[in-house]
This record gives structure tokens, sequence and C-alpha cells, in this order.
């Protein structure tokens, strides 16, 4: 009788299928991983967010009625509430509208009515908040009740490694209108 051996050479379809399954799975996670970790990706996502949060405070100050407003400093912005004393209080205890450093540098540059405004040290805002003269810290935009966001701004945070300017400003009907350039586009 003539036995017939079978000798393993090669892989099965399904062992070659699984193995290039397990590979595409590693590679896919590691383009999701290097995707978005770019400055400018970091810095547009920074921005989107103060974005929201702006529109977020103007929304809660028409249906709360009540005023808050904005305040920004080198590092980031601190949200504020006018309480019923009309004394701009920090907010803190929120979920969303509360103070937030930006996680890493971004050159801020806001423009009121056409003028620059100086924007804040945050060591230097805790002295003046120390100093009895000066008993309280205004923020430098208000969401009102009514819904208008007032005074007339321009907000410019400019990533300083590629130097990509983003751009916040309300339009028509006080809808904020986002934009993105570089300093070759102005």
């Amino acid at each position: 009788m003539i036995k017939i051996r079978f000798i393993n050479k090669g892989f099965t379809l399904i062992e070659l299928l699984v193995v290039i399954t397990i590979m595409a799975t590693i590679a896919s996670i590691a383009v999701l991983s290097l995707r978005g970790t770019d400055s400018d990706t970091l810095a547009d996502r920074e921005v989107r967010r103060l974005y929201q949060l702006i529109k977020v405070a103007s929304d809660s100050a028409t249906l709360k009625n009540q005023q808050y407003g904005i305040r920004f400093n080198e590092d980031g912005y601190d949200f504020y509430q006018l309480s019923e004393e009309r004394q701009w209080e920090k907010l803190s205890n929120q979920k969303l509208l509360k103070s937030h450093t930006y996680p890493f540098e971004l050159e801020t540059q806001l423009r009121i009515n056409d003028i620059v405004v100086e924007i804040d040290d945050p060591d230097s805002l805790k002295a003046e908040l120390e100093d009895e003269d000066k008993k309280e810290i205004k923020p430098q935009i208000m969401m009102l009740s009514d819904g208008d966001i007032i005074p007339d701004y321009e907000l410019r945070l400019t990533n300083p490694e590629t130097e990509t300017i983003f751009t916040l400003q309300p339009g028509e009907l006080n809808l904020l209108e986002y934009k993105k350039e570089t300093l070759d586009d102005v």
C-alpha cells in the first residue's frame, strides 16, 4: 500500500487573510494616530473650540436671560457672568464656560472697533485683582441676553510655528465668521 504524505510547504488562504487583516488594522491605527498632530491642526481645533464656546455663551445668554463675557490673556481666556449685583464674576463651576489655557503657544491679537487691545499677562491680571483700587476685571467681549455680541471685534490667533492666522469675528446677524489664512494670504 502506498502512503501519501502531505507536506505543508505554504500558508493556507485563511492564514494569509488573517495576517493581511491584522497588518491593515495596525497600519490604519498608525495613520490615524499620526494624522491630526501637526501644529496647524491643533491650532485649528483650539480656534473651532473657542468658536463653539462663544456660540454656546451667546445662546445661553439668550436662553437664561443672563449676560456673559469673555476676557483673553496671553495663555488663553476666561468666561464671566454678570451677577445680580451688576459685578462681573469669573465662571469656574461651569462645564463648558470656564477658564481655558491653550495647550501650546498661540499669539492672540484682539481688535475692538478696529483698535488693537492689549492682551493681559495672566500674572499681571492676578496682581491687578489683588490691588484694592481695581475692584473688578471686566470682559472684553460680551454676549448679551438679547442675542447681541458687543463690541464689534476681530480676534486673531496666530500659530507662530507656521504663521497661520485664524480669525473669529461677528458677521451678519451676529453669526460668527471663521477664517484661516497664512501670512502669504494677508
